[in-house]
């Protein structure tokens, strides 16, 4: 996929999907448990006849060690340090300097070699990544020796003599239909040995030790003869190195000496894709995912044992066979390369410490009390029904969906990475340069221009071994015309050179001179890895052990029976809260209050809150008057995009919170929300370390952080390390009242172990994972207030793989408090945002219905700023106008997203006569492309009206909504748009005095 230029600031460059094959494109980086503990079954003695299919023998290993014995016996007493222990690790991923890395390796180390109890538990149980010291495959003590002599006795495995191999030492690399492919350990070493070499099954067979024939991805095997091709393979390249999903072998193994087993250790995973092949369309091979997997990974029909092969659809549980991996490696959909080899497609993910591949499965032995509709298992919502061992294996699936997520967001960065040189914008400007992609395929283009968006954190680097000399962001992505029936995409980015102990200055000058670098978009805040650990640790389960607070909103959030808390509102007149904010609370937010302040064992508390009925400002009200009731109180105020948070912190500032207060917020926030965060100057992280007094009483490494973070925070935010120095700030300088979003909350290392009270806005758009994840590492929480609207849009999840999208917990927290009946719940009725029209349609529309309502707190005279304007509406008072426009869509050349001209010109002439009555216009629209188009012909009428997508306008609020919708049908046929058919887009708009819809 070349990038190709037509002028001259385009670059020429190669983006990775170049090198995808077919079937590598269509990987994408794209019940009551029987046993519920860690199961130790190794899938040996699989005997491979001629034709390759698989027969079970007898397992070496059988043992089914329970899981609780295994926590006592090796005196795994204290959560609480297990939790500091998890922190340092699962929020320690600073990601903000790759000069970091270093530090946080050694880290890593030492938290591994610290005690041993971790450490005897891992080799009892299959503990996936995250730092648990565990089977290394550095370690070859560890793996089963298989001679052609016949198998080891007893007394030898209980005491292996060392010796030396004659051979020369491989590693399996990929599994293909009558071979294993294996790879040289020393991909640049010089000598006669080639990297790749075919075994063919009857090698292996002829060993006469059916040991042998188990050799799987990740096993050592030791070649002592071979025979070197004759044809165009015998010498490989970056071309023909690898083919539809093989990798091509230089070479066959005539004599195999012995191979290296490793041990295995069983994990329930799900299927996640079934692929068909062949016109019959039966099951050619399937991709797995298990905690403890770095990514998902494609398994043949001779990999699985017992599997009901052709009647395996996604979704379905099943048992994955783990083995450990060399740190380094690089693990591809069906193979893995070792360390420094040159052929590679790009969107290999890097092992680590304790990862794990997937090298065989075996059918899911327990059984599952819980299906969807479709007879798949669902493992979300958690009921009340489900035991604690049913929970266990829940966050064991949660955490591999996790990690699916994880992959999809990494590797669609990783397939996007352009390669080539770049083209200065002009030869002063050496900061400013243009790339460009250019591809056939609509499906890739559009996944550039998602990745590759305004304002995205990019780096660059000389190869994919080193590491980035630079880094910048995404200043414009233009659309050109398409060129040889390829579309192209213009990309305009800044770049500057990384400050720090390595001198990057020569890369960054080669890079000027013309030499080709690597540019990849940097890591998006999904923060999914991070959530895994939590899950895949199981310490949801850990915590609900504690008799603390904390352990009982965990339970709460389980659905886990306990005491609920009732609370006589008649307490809160008793308590010495002489404050306006409280006294202009109505008495359903009152409800609210008088349980956010009692949290008894420990209070999850959800308030339903539709449109415009002041959930925001009830939030800042309830963190008022906790520091009012208990001064030594702390609060986190998070929700999970920035506009929101913004909102929070203003909302507070009215409600006269009596201590310090302290935001936190990205550099890309900075740059993309800069008027709002603007308005927040004195609550920022900047604020609160400019004096001097606070800087001396620092570290000397820690006050060069601070002043580096200041020195870099305005003219170039997104430099700033606001992750790590307000971690600093936390520790020196605990502030009892913080806010950020759920990913910046979670990043900032040890932020929040003295945090009492959390709040949580727009919690219909947090994923269940998600708070379960903050609420974990936060030890002295004891009260939660949950606020959202249930019947408002939920998370958006239509860009992951399908198969998680429901039933594994990505879903809003919303549908989950729905089955906890220890969340206690208030609901809002009186809307003080809209005009009583408006209230009245988007009650009946999406409250009524559920025996619900909403009442206008205002009324029309407050609200009347349309149908006072000297404008005739269809219906006199009413500012609700539908204008139908005929015309025809048109298709975005670069996506699959419509626009219809003749609403452009519709609302370009409702924009002319409103403007100037009323600037507080907002233009809403449901599709990219038709908020493009319309962007573009506004700038050209020099107007001031902010046009957004549905998901970009989420949290805010205007005067005057114009809200363009599309019909994909001819009239008359019914809805296809999901935004249209869902009842919880009615109230997504609410404006303060109108509506005006067109629709096409």
């Amino acid at each position: 996929m070349q990038g190709i230029g037509s002028s001259s600031t385009a670059s020429v460059g190669t983006s990775v999907q170049n090198n995808l094959c077919e079937s590598e494109k269509n990987v994408g980086t794209s019940v009551h448990s029987k046993s519920e503990k860690e199961r130790e079954i190794s899938l040996k003695n699989l005997t491979i006849s001629d034709n390759a299919s698989i027969e079970k023998g007898t397992s070496v290993h059988d043992k089914i060690a329970s899981e609780e014995k295994l926590l006592e016996d090796v005196n795994v007493i204290d959560p609480e340090k297990i939790t500091e222990s998890l922190e340092n690790l699962v929020l320690g991923a600073e990601n903000e300097n790759t000069e970091k890395e270093e530090t946080l390796k050694q880290a890593l180390d030492e938290w591994e070699k610290s005690g041993n109890s971790w450490g005897e538990e891992n080799e009892s149980q299959d503990f996936g990544n995250g730092g648990f010291s565990g089977a290394s495959a550095q370690n070859k003590n560890n793996f089963t020796e298989v001679k052609s002599k016949g198998k080891k006795n007893k007394e030898e495995k209980e005491e292996p003599k060392e010796r030396v191999p004659k051979g020369r030492r491989y590693v399996i690399s990929q599994l293909q239909e009558a071979r294993l492919i294996a790879v040289s350990t020393s991909p640049n070493k010089e000598d006669e040995w080639p990297l790749f070499i075919e075994i063919p099954w009857n090698v292996l067979v002829e060993m006469n030790n059916e040991d042998a024939t188990d050799a799987c991805v990740g096993d050592d095997i030791y070649i002592t003869k071979f025979q070197l091709r004759t044809d165009k393979f015998r010498t490989l390249n970056e071309s023909t190195w690898f083919y539809q999903g093989n990798i091509n072998w230089q070479a066959t193994a005539t004599e195999v000496e012995m191979v290296g087993i490793q041990e295995y250790r069983m994990k329930t995973g799900f299927v996640v894709e079934t692929r068909k092949r062949g016109k019959d369309g039966k099951t050619g091979s399937i991709r797995v995912i298990a905690f403890g997997m770095e990514r998902t990974s494609v398994l043949y029909k001779r990999q699985c044992v017992e599997v009901d092969w052709d009647n395996l659809k996604k979704g379905m549980f099943i048992d994955v066979a783990l083995a450990p991996i060399e740190e380094g490696w690089l693990i591809g959909p069906n193979y893995i390369l070792p360390p420094g080899c040159n052929f590679r497609l790009g969107t290999e993910v890097l092992a680590r410490s304790n990862s794990k591949i997937a090298t065989a499965a075996g059918s899911f032995e327990g059984e599952w009390r819980w299906t969807a509709a479709s007879g798949i298992p669902r493992v979300f919502p958690i009921t009340q029904q489900y035991t604690m061992d049913e929970i266990h294996l829940a966050e064991t699936l949660i955490a591999a969906a996790l990690i699916v997520a994880s992959e999809e967001e990494e590797t669609s960065r990783m397939e996007t990475t352009y390669v080539g040189p770049l083209t200065r914008v002009s030869e002063e400007n050496r900061r400013n340069f243009t790339i460009m992609f250019a591809s056939a395929e609509k499906k890739f283009i559009k996944k550039v221009t998602e990745i590759w968006s305004k304002d995205s954190n990019i780096s660059a680097q000389t190869s994919y071994r080193s590491k980035a000399f630079a880094q910048g962001h995404v200043n414009e992505v233009r659309k050109l015309e398409s060129q040889d029936n390829k579309i192209r995409i213009e990309v305009e980015i800044t770049l500057v050179v990384n400050q720090g102990k390595f001198d990057h200055q020569d890369d960054f000058e080669s890079m000027l001179e013309g030499s080709s670098v690597i540019l990849r978009v940097r890591e998006g805040a999904g923060g999914f890895r991070m959530q895994a650990e939590t899950f895949g640790f199981h310490l949801p389960s850990i915590v609900c052990e504690r008799d603390t607070p904390q352990a009982e909103i965990v339970k709460s959030l389980l659905g886990r029976s306990g005491t609920i808390d009732r609370v006589d509102e008649s307490e809160l007149d008793n308590l010495d809260l002489n404050m306006e904010c409280v006294r202009q609370l109505n008495d359903k937010q009152r409800h609210t209050l008088v349980h956010w302040l009692n949290p008894g064992v420990g209070r999850v508390h959800f308030t339903q809150a539709p449109p415009g009925t002041g959930k925001t400002k009830i939030a800042a009200t309830c963190i008022a008057a906790a520091l009012r009731v208990e001064p030594e109180s702390a609060v986190l105020a998070s929700a999970m995009s920035n506009l929101p948070v913004t909102k929070l912190v203003i909302e507070s500032a009215r409600a006269e919170v009596a201590v310090d207060m302290v935001a936190f917020f990205s550099g890309s926030a900075r740059v993309r929300y800069g008027e709002q965060i603007g308005q927040l100057e004195e609550y920022l992280l900047e604020a609160k370390l400019r004096g001097e007094e606070y800087k001396q009483s620092l570290e000397k490494s820690e006050a060069r952080e601070v002043e580096e973070y200041l020195k870099v925070v305005r003219p170039q935010p997104r430099h700033a390390r606001e992750k790590a120095v307000g971690e600093i700030l936390m520790r020196s300088d605990f502030h009892r009242v913080a806010f950020a979003t759920t990913f910046m909350s979670a990043a900032i290392t040890g932020a929040h172990r003295q945090t009492t009270h959390l709040i949580l806005d727009e919690t219909t758009q947090i994923p269940f994972c998600t708070v379960m994840h903050l609420v974990c590492h936060m030890p002295a929480l004891k009260s939660v207030l949950l606020t959202g609207d249930k019947r408002q849009l939920a998370v958006h999840l239509a860009e992951l793989e399908e198969v998680i999208q429901r039933g594994f917990g990505l879903e809003s927290i919303v549908e989950q408090v729905e089955e906890c009946t220890r969340v206690t719940t208030t609901t809002l009725e009186r809307c003080y945002r809209a005009h009583p029209a408006i209230v009245d349609c988007f009650d009946f529309a999406s409250y009524r219905q559920h025996g619900e309502r909403v009442i206008a707190a205002v009324t029309a005279e407050e609200r009347a700023g349309l149908t006072n304007s000297g404008i005739h509406l269809p219906v006199n008072g009413i500012p609700v106008v539908l204008i139908d426009v005929e015309g025809q869509n048109i298709q975005d050349p670069t996506s699959f997203s419509l626009e219809c001209p003749e609403q452009t010109e519709v609302v370009l002439r409702l924009v002319k006569i409103l403007e100037p009555r009323d600037p507080n216009i907002v233009i809403i629209c449901l599709y990219t492309y038709q908020a493009e188009i319309i962007r573009q012909s506004l700038r050209k009428i020099d107007s001031r009206v902010a046009v957004h997508t549905c998901d970009s306008f989420q949290a805010q609020e205007q005067r005057i909504v114009i809200l363009v919708t599309t019909r994909t049908l001819t009239k008359g046929t019914r809805a296809t748009s999901d935004f249209i058919k869902d009842a919880a887009s009615d109230g997504s708009f609410v404006a303060f005095s109108a509506w005006i819809i067109c629709s096409c």
